[in-house]
């Protein structure tokens, strides 16, 4: 298993009817609880995350046992999506608690957004397909920052400002916020995966080669 995955939901196991934990594969075992009941079985038999606007899952503190919490400017982040209809708001597919940092979202009219500690936000020069399985990867390595659709670089950009004060009090997939989550995602997630170091091109599409069966590619 790779050693700089530390949360992987598998998108085929992790949900049972009636379970509320979303399972971690990574080593770490940073289980998620899902909040409103939000996950569904697909026709093909692919346990998903179904957002309607109340669902998220609060995946608690990511954290490294030996190191602690994560605290780094480089990370990449992993989630396929479909959106069922073109967003009239922002939609949320990570986030930290306390409006710490990173933030991803599909903005209004289907732009991925990545927002840094500073408020600077970086957008895709394209938009998601609704009703379409895309998978969404951002990269960060302190200087350098990008977005990646179905494996392919769609922008990136050199730029040391763009930090990210990674949160340490705990981190939702599918919603923005703390004490009371709100931009909240609409439509279907699968496969979110972390990992505390910025991926290669190469890395990224062979992630998306490795499961895209999965989604009917």
């Amino acid at each position: 298993m790779d050693r700089g995955l530390v949360f992987e939901a598998e998108v085929s196991r992790d949900v049972q009817p009636g379970v509320v934990t979303l399972l971690d594969r990574s080593r770490y075992g940073h289980n998620g609880t899902w909040v409103n009941g939000a996950y569904t079985r697909l026709p093909s038999g692919l346990w998903v995350f179904d957002g309607d606007g109340d669902d998220y899952v609060n995946l608690g503190v990511i954290t490294e046992p030996r190191h602690g919490a994560l605290q780094t400017d480089v990370c990449t982040i992993n989630s396929c999506v479909i959106l069922h209809a073109v967003p009239g708001a922002s939609l949320t597919i990570f986030s930290s608690f306390a409006w710490y940092f990173p933030i991803v979202q599909i903005q209004t009219g289907g732009a991925v957004r990545i927002i840094a500690h500073n408020g600077d936000s970086f957008m895709i020069g394209s938009v998601i397909v609704p009703n379409a399985w895309t998978m969404i990867t951002t990269v960060f390595d302190g200087k350098y920052k990008g977005i990646f659709l179905n494996g392919l670089l769609d922008v990136g950009a050199i730029d040391p400002t763009f930090g990210l004060t990674w949160g340490i009090t705990g981190h939702f997939w599918g919603a923005r916020g703390d004490a009371t989550p709100d931009q909240m995602f609409e439509g279907y997630l699968s496969g979110l995966k972390i990992f505390k170091y910025r991926l290669s091109p190469g890395q990224i599409l062979q992630v998306y080669e490795s499961e895209s069966w999965q989604f009917g590619k």
